[in-house]
């Protein structure tokens, strides 16, 4: 997830520098500590190292000094020699002293097989012996640091001890002089002096155990270093107040000098071993307490770690998952359709960014939704308009055909019944000639005249019952072109409306065009986070075209059936207009019947009175004929109008056919 919204590096940018400086403070403190303890190990060696040199010291010095007392010595040499060849082999690698240490040695070897002591032999292993101390004093990297317990430790066994040995050494041989030489002055002075360095090594001797007991928090060493000092300081004193006696001329003897210088060296010899014991003690101890104190910092940056992490998850929860993951519902509740979620654009940065093009989505969701049931609903009108309008065809094409049926038999009728009114008259002008040619011969004819009477007044009667026929389907003709023609006006304000209807989809398909135009412009803006909106843009673009080039398609359509509609009107009204003619000549032809039987009547009256007089029926018969003749010119004008009729509506069904047939080919495309 992070990939895709491009979050990954920046978050790891802030991971890095947020964590990077805790970890170098971590591991600045943790070798800071690992370097304390580095170098207290390498004190450690360096102490244990100067203990093994004390020791040789003291034995050394133990076997000088007995063999200047004449006095036997417990003192191994020659163990000395190899103790100190192992020290160095274990301790002194680093120094650089194996020379040196060497020299010491064979020195040691030396002595230890000599007979009878060589002073020169052996003062060069103590010098050896001292210049090897201070190598590895320089050498071991001990650390001089008033702050630290191991200090005055450090420095009261590296160098007030071996001092106090040396005083001690010094002192003993002046004092063995001082009885040799039978208290001279020279030898007096000598000793003095000797003393005076003697105490002043004492008082410093004091100052650095007062100081080692102040400073020392292990309770078992400052113990220990109490002890020691309360065995060694009345030694030491005890052989100093016996040389100053002896100064001031009041000897102790010899040997009880050798006594106490052989008290006060080993009450320093097992002192000075105390005090390695213990320095090595307070080295431990503060190794230990370094390594609990890396031990710390690795759990205080454990735990610093830990709230650290907690903390950019928090941050990260609070400002990026929880966005992105309400980001993500809302997708998926678009992409299931429900353009009803709501959006959070309060969150700033890329995360804001994004929820304010998820709303933009969400916009042009509900726009689509829209435009998709306004689209629906125009079609749903077109398929009810098209319904509609194949209703009305079809019930356009059933009236029209059977109206134009009936009056096509009507006017066929018509014709037959103008024939036979012709044959009639052309039987009563017969009849009338030979009434005028048998006028003479009136009183024999009056039998036939009255049967000729009669049967004028019988096909009177039958032209008046088919003038009556004739004028009923007239008006029914009428009423039913009336209806046809108000039913194409209605059909043409549909089209109409279907048009207005078309001019509405084709403006809404604009406005989606420019909606989609829109979109495509401000995906192209939002960048790679748009790319998915520009597709949605580009197929909504593409539907709202294809939209127009339905709705233009459509509206030609509907244009060509106005027109159709336009014709049909225009014919329907001229047939409503040969209707009405004809119902006028229907009606002119009913007056003219009832002219006809009214002469009938008269021809009958005429023939009851044919008895008064022949004139009367040559009157009469002149008047039937003119009659006939009035009559045969009015039946002539039928026939032609029932034939132009015939023609007119064989015309209409024509192109009420070609209507339809033209409405029909329209919905089809």
């Amino acid at each position: 997830m992070l990939s895709r919204f491009g979050l990954r590096t920046r978050i790891l940018g802030a991971i890095a520098l947020f964590l990077v400086p805790l970890g170098y403070v971590t591991w600045s403190l943790l070798a800071l500590q690992l370097d304390e303890i580095r170098l207290a190990e390498d004190e450690r060696v360096g102490n244990r190292y100067l203990t093994a040199i004390a020791d040789v010291h003291g034995a050394l010095a133990d076997r000088v000094r007995n063999w200047d007392y004449g006095l036997p010595s417990e003192a191994d040499l020659a163990a000395a020699a190899v103790q100190l060849r192992q020290a160095e082999g274990a301790f002194g690698t680093s120094y650089g002293t194996a020379a040196e240490a060497g020299h010491a040695a064979g020195l040691l070897d030396a002595l230890a097989t000599a007979k009878r002591l060589d002073r020169g032999k052996a003062q060069s292993a103590i010098d050896s012996l001292a210049k090897l101390r201070q190598m590895v004093l320089d050498r071991s990297g001990l650390i001089l640091d008033p702050r630290l317990d191991t200090y005055h430790m450090m420095d009261l066994a590296g160098q007030v001890l071996p001092a106090m040995a040396d005083s001690i050494r010094t002192l003993g041989n002046r004092g063995r002089r001082f009885s040799a030489a039978n208290a001279g002055d020279e030898s007096r002075t000598e000793l003095m002096v000797a003393g005076g360095a003697f105490d002043f090594t004492r008082r410093r001797l004091d100052n650095t155990l007062e100081r080692v007991l102040e400073n020392v928090g292990h309770p078992e060493v400052h113990a220990r270093v109490e002890q020691a000092r309360s065995q060694l300081l009345p030694a030491i004193d005890r052989l100093s107040d016996a040389i100053r006696r002896t100064a001031l001329g009041d000897p102790v003897g010899s040997f009880a000098l050798k006594d106490l210088e052989v008290a006060a060296a080993t009450a320093l010899t097992a002192f000075n071993a105390k005090a390695g014991a213990d320095l090595d003690t307070l080295l431990a101890g503060r190794i230990d307490a370094n390594r609990t104190k890396s031990l710390s910092v690795l759990l205080i940056a454990a735990v610093s770690f830990i709230l650290a992490a907690a903390a950019i998850y928090a941050l990260l929860s609070h400002s990026v998952f929880r966005p992105l993951d309400r980001m993500t519902r809302a997708l998926t509740r678009l992409a299931e359709g429900d353009v009803a979620v709501e959006v959070d654009t309060a969150d700033g940065g890329e995360v804001g960014r994004m929820a304010v093009a998820l709303r933009t989505l969400r916009a042009s969701l509900e726009e689509r939704q829209r435009l998709e049931a306004e689209r629906a609903a125009t079609r749903d009108g077109i398929e009810r308009t098209e319904a509609r309008r194949q209703t009305l065809t079809e019930d356009f094409d059933r009236t029209s055909g059977a109206v134009i049926g009936a009056v096509s038999a009507a006017a066929a009728d018509l014709h037959r019944a103008a024939q036979q009114v012709c044959q009639e008259i052309g039987l009563a002008g017969e009849r009338s000639a030979s009434v005028v040619e048998a006028a003479n011969r009136a009183a024999a004819a009056v039998e036939t005249a009255r049967q000729t009477s009669q049967d004028l007044d019988s096909a009177s009667a039958t032209i008046a019952e088919h003038a009556d026929t004739e004028a009923r389907f007239s008006e029914r003709a009428v009423a039913a072109a009336e209806r046809v023609e108000a039913a194409i006006e209605r059909l043409g304000g549909i089209a109409g409306s279907i048009d207005q209807v078309v001019t509405a989809i084709a403006a809404i398909a604009s406005q989606t065009n420019l909606l989609a135009l829109n979109a495509t412009i401000e995906a192209a803006r939002a960048g790679a986070a748009g790319a998915g909106f520009a597709v949605v843009a580009s197929e909504v673009k593409e539907l709202a075209r294809q939209t127009s080039q339905a709705t233009d398609e459509v509206g030609a359509q509907i244009k060509a059936v106005q027109r159709a509609v336009g014709e049909a009107t225009g014919l329907t009204r001229d047939l409503g207009a040969t209707i009405r003619d004809l119902y006028t000549s229907s009606l002119t032809i009913q007056q003219e019947t009832a002219r006809q039987i009214a002469l009938a009547a008269r021809i009958v009256e005429a023939m009851g009175a044919v008895e008064t007089g022949a004139s009367s029926v040559t009157r009469d018969i002149v008047d039937v004929q003119s009659a006939v003749a009035a009559t045969e010119s009015l039946v002539g004008k039928l026939t032609a109008t029932a034939d132009t009729l015939d023609a007119e509506f064989t015309r209409l069904r024509q192109r009420t056919e070609t209507f339809l047939n033209g409405v029909r080919t329209a919905d089809a495309a």
